[in-house]
């Protein structure tokens, strides 16, 4: 007999929930990043992020949304929004 190494399912390329735990990995560790870049935007004064449409009212409650959602585009949003209401 030949020894043959136990590999769990889930662990194999091939199977379907391999891939998916492997894209939300990704995209979890993606949105990580982007916040992580967002929070150093709390760095700047306060009229640099006015310059940028930008108040930190808005990227603190952005950093505190469920990774599900983009933090980015919902800041992005924001901003377009307070762009809107000056003009």
């Amino acid at each position: 007999m030949s020894y043959v190494p136990y590999a769990p399912a889930a662990r194999s390329v091939g199977n379907p929930l391999f891939g998916l735990s492997t894209r939300l990995g990704r995209a979890v560790i993606t949105e990580l990043r982007a916040r992580r870049s967002l929070r150093k935007l709390l760095d700047h004064e306060s009229y640099i992020l006015d310059d940028m449409g930008l108040a930190r009212v808005d990227i603190d409650w952005v950093l505190t949304l469920p990774l599900s959602v983009d933090a980015k585009a919902e800041l992005h949003r924001l901003s377009n929004e307070r762009r809107k209401a000056r003009l």
